[in-house]
């Protein structure tokens, strides 16, 4: 059998658990899909039954996420978005740092790690997730006002945390110590030499987003074959990433956040949504079932059970403190949100947005980017997986549960 042969055959054979999966969710009615995805997936590799695919860092960031995030912005219109502006900058721009000094402090004092190295973790575990919770969203009937701030938050979170860990990681491997790197980084300019980089790295993706997604809109609307507008919006997202990582330095997750926002929008001149971007539409968000289903499997079935019990109290430790964490910046900055905003956000959907905060892709995409020398890296990717798998598999399992009892289903 050819490598090709082998490859497609371990796809059809994930794609056939994945099925059986999803029949036992339709026959069950209250199971998340993800949790369970991910509990299989874990169950495949306690038993040790070979796949035959491995997870990279690159797989993940280039293959997989470009297409989960422009479905998700796609899926947003910019009024909605807008309108909630308030809290999703609030919670990315405060609420962000603010977390991760919070788990780092923990990271540090409770776990000995050296400062700058639980300032790395917490940058790697806490980018959030949407397209976890909003299946389940989704199942449920959640208000879609509620969906769009979770997704638009995690969206923006999930590029600017990238930015840090990528200007926090490139600081150490400067550095001769991690000691030394981290005295660096929290001077008065270093400080500013992070919140410029951040700056520039993101607003700049979502700026050449915004622009490719304008230009590509612009093309769209004279084309009248809706299977060329498909090929065109893949340019877009996959092209607009390309460029914005490898030639211009700028985020390329916000560049496709940018690009996916403008490109097919919700109300057209031509009055409301035609049938060509309903078709745009529904071809992306087919695109980024199939990447989730594949990735949720083999984040499961990646899992090291030997290093998953070998440092289980960080785990374990992790798990319920970036849920805790969680809380402790969406309670405080949305109370002081719902103070300016035009649209405030109720106490029962702060509650969601905490339980909701899953910890999956990013943070396995940013774990394993980690160089094998790394300090700590053993540590630090066993409890990364294990936070996802808490995340996804007890959090997620339990959300239509959480949705029934503070009573925000079906809106």
């Amino acid at each position: 059998m050819s490598e090709i042969e082998l490859f497609l055959r371990n796809v059809v054979v994930l794609f056939a658990v994945a099925f059986a999966v999803r029949l036992v969710v339709d026959w069950a009615g209250q199971l998340s899909y993800t949790g369970l995805l991910v509990a299989v997936g874990l169950g495949i590799s306690i038993t040790d039954v070979p796949l035959g695919i491995r997870l990279s860092s690159d797989v993940i960031l280039v293959g997989f996420v470009p297409a989960i995030v422009f479905d998700g912005a796609l899926g947003i219109s910019i009024r909605d978005m807008t309108e909630d502006i308030v809290p999703i900058l609030l919670l990315t721009v405060v609420g962000l740092p603010i977390a991760i000094g919070l788990l780092a402090a923990v990271g540090t004092l409770g776990w000995g790690f050296p400062p700058l190295i639980a300032v790395l973790f917490a940058t790697i575990v806490l980018p959030t997730d949407p397209a976890a919770v909003l299946s389940v969203f989704e199942e449920q009937d959640v208000a879609t006002d509620l969906s769009v701030m979770v997704e638009g938050e995690s969206l923006l979170n999930d590029g600017v945390a990238i930015a840090i860990f990528s200007t926090v990681l490139t600081t150490h491997q400067a550095s001769a110590t991690p000691q030394q790197a981290f005295a660096q980084l929290t001077t008065p300019s270093g400080l500013a030499t992070v919140g410029i980089t951040v700056l520039v790295v993101g607003g700049g993706g979502v700026l050449f987003g915004l622009l490719v997604g304008t230009i590509g809109h612009a093309v769209e609307r004279r084309l009248t074959d809706r299977s060329g507008v498909v090929l065109l919006t893949v340019i877009v997202a996959y092209g607009g990433f390309l460029v914005a990582e490898e030639l211009l330095g700028v985020s390329g997750v916000l560049a496709v956040v940018g690009a996916g926002l403008v490109m097919v929008p919700h109300e057209s001149s031509r009055g409301g949504i035609d049938a060509q971007e309903t078709f745009v539409e529904y071809s992306w968000e087919f695109t980024a079932f199939l990447a989730s289903t594949l990735l949720y499997l083999l984040i499961g079935s990646q899992v090291e059970p030997s290093q998953f019990l070998r440092y289980w109290h960080l785990v374990v430790g992790a798990a319920v403190l970036v849920v805790a964490v969680r809380g402790l910046t969406v309670y405080p900055l949305v109370a002081v949100s719902n103070r300016v905003s035009s649209s405030p956000v109720t106490r029962s959907w702060q509650h969601l947005m905490v339980w909701g905060g899953f910890h999956t892709v990013v943070p396995v995409a940013l774990a394993l980017s980690l160089p094998p020398a790394f300090p700590y890296r053993d540590e630090i990717q066993a409890t990364v997986f294990g936070v996802a798998i808490f995340g996804t598999v007890i959090q997620g399992l339990l959300m239509p549960a959480v949705i029934r009892t503070i009573g925000v289903g079906s809106e």
